[in-house]
């Protein structure tokens, strides 16, 4: 299972950081905390997101 830091999700969907870390204080993407300041999505959790949000990634025309 990989872990996708927000500055990572950023360049994969095109969201801003605050929507990203919005996303994850409500519940919407799961966090992992991978220390006391460092947080991250799993890479699975992220991918069920856009496929359930029909989120086009930012990289993809």
């Amino acid at each position: 299972m990989k872990i996708l830091r927000p500055s990572e999700i950023q360049k994969i969907t095109g969201m801003s950081k605050a929507t990203i870390c919005r996303l994850m204080s409500n519940g919407t993407l799961p966090k992992v905390q991978l220390s006391v300041r460092t947080v991250g999505v799993s890479e699975d959790d992220l991918n069920a997101y856009l496929k359930n949000a029909r989120v086009t990634p930012a990289n993809v025309e």
